[in-house]
């Protein structure tokens, strides 16, 4: 007897990109290039120090900050449907998690919100996704660090 599970193709995509994660030294070369005063500059460093991904970034607001103990909270994801933003949850379960976030990050997205006047239920960062993959690209190239899989180079310190 066939087994007729075997006959049938698999699902979603057998080819798996293989995944290219900066070292310091090229997040370095990269983050010299953002000028210190553009929003993108904070964004880029909370992405790189913490791994989360770039929904979960959009999604996150003062209120997810734990200054004292030097932690993020990731309890939302952005999404956007037909150009529109939708808060949703997290991905996966383990994709609700603390981060531990040193001083320098802190003191960073702290002296970032005091400075815009962003209140504890408004969002850090207003952009859509595409904006934060060409702004990686732009600066990547500036930088001559590479760029070829643009989100998960920035994805290294927690993956």
């Amino acid at each position: 007897m066939v087994n007729p599970v075997k006959q049938c193709n698999t699902l979603g995509n057998t080819k798996t990109r293989e995944k290219y994660f900066w070292t310091l030294a090229e997040f370095n070369s990269f983050i010299e290039k953002v000028d210190k005063k553009d929003p993108f500059y904070i964004l880029f460093n909370v992405l790189f120090w913490t791994g989360m991904r770039r929904g979960e970034l959009l999604a996150l607001r003062p209120m997810d900050f734990d200054f004292l103990q030097k932690q993020v909270i990731i309890r939302r994801n952005l999404i956007f449907v037909k150009n529109k933003p939708q808060m949703n949850s997290p991905k996966t379960k383990t994709s609700r998690r603390t981060i531990s976030v040193p001083q320098f990050l802190v003191d960073m997205v702290q002296t970032y919100i005091m400075k815009e006047k962003i209140r504890d239920d408004q969002l850090l960062f207003c952009c859509m996704p595409y904006h934060i993959t060409k702004k990686i690209k732009d600066y990547s190239k500036k930088a001559g660090a590479p760029s070829e899989y643009t989100i998960s180079v920035i994805h290294t310190l927690h993956c």
